[in-house]
């Protein structure tokens, strides 16, 4: 694969701060560059519009282990939507248990259902390990949201040693 162009990559950076262009900039970058500290401030500006789109992207992003300095550094961001989504990527690399809390707290966030079932999903890879989420998972159990509903259910499962 060759190197991208300076001028393309110049004109990502610039359509980061673009509303619409988000997205599908910060998603080509972190292609190009494998780097998510430099995408994480644009995401978090536009969370509150379309925080699914930016769930799913930081997840995408999540897989790659290059990624995760930049995602625990996010983690432990002020800002508590993108700091739970940094969460649910850095559970996913690698079970990483620093982020067993924030996970925790976006199972009692308002947030809406993507984060929330990606967060119950992350805690079932973590087995008796995440005991402390219990009490949050069942509450999920009466979620309005089916798949909220039985994530949940498969996190508690996965806690307490009865998967099926």
């Amino acid at each position: 694969m060759r190197p991208a162009p300076v001028q393309a990559i110049a004109s990502l950076r610039q359509a980061l701060n673009t509303d619409g262009l988000v997205l599908p900039a910060a998603r080509s970058l972190w292609r190009i560059e494998r780097r998510a500290e430099p995408l994480l401030p644009a995401l978090e500006r536009i969370f509150d519009g379309d925080g699914e789109s930016v769930c799913d992207l930081i997840c995408e992003i999540g897989p790659a282990a290059e990624a995760l300095p930049d995602l625990r550094s996010g983690m432990r961001s002020r800002d508590e939507p993108l700091s739970s989504c940094c969460a649910i990527a850095v559970a996913r690399i690698g079970c990483d248990a620093e982020a067993v809390p924030y996970l925790i707290g976006v199972l009692q966030s308002g947030d809406a259902a993507a984060p929330r079932r990606e967060a119950a999903s992350a805690l079932a890879q973590f087995g008796p390990a995440a005991r402390g989420a219990i009490k949050s998972l069942a509450a999920l159990l009466g979620d309005e949201d089916f798949e909220v509903h039985q994530a949940a259910e498969e996190g508690l499962a996965a806690i307490r040693g009865s998967r099926h």
